[in-house]
């Protein structure tokens, strides 16, 4: 039993501080790269906000520029009027024509 006493006692006394010392860097590493992703995570979120609202202003800006174009353009052609005028003449024909 003395030789298996014996090499417990090595390792206790060489091994196990190296292997303690080594999950005491292990675990400051994670630390530091989860607070490191934590902080780039938080970077993300905000540039990604920001070009979420920079692009919400653009789609508003770019809607009300069509609509304003829409109703510039309905009025230039005066689209209802003629469709009414033509919907006008066609029933005339309608009833003009004997059935």
């Amino acid at each position: 039993m003395g030789n298996v006493e014996d090499g417990r006692k090595v390792i206790q006394d060489f091994v196990a501080p190296d292997l303690k010392a080594l999950e005491a860097r292990l675990v400051a590493l994670e630390k530091e790269t989860k607070a490191g992703f934590e902080h780039a995570e938080q970077l993300n979120l905000e540039r990604f906000s920001s070009i979420e609202k920079l692009a919400a202003a653009r789609h508003e800006a770019v809607m009300a520029a069509i609509a304003a174009n829409q109703a510039t353009i309905m009025n230039a052609l005066e689209m209802d009027k003629r469709l009414l005028r033509l919907e006008n003449e066609r029933a005339k024909v309608s009833e003009s024509q004997p059935a």
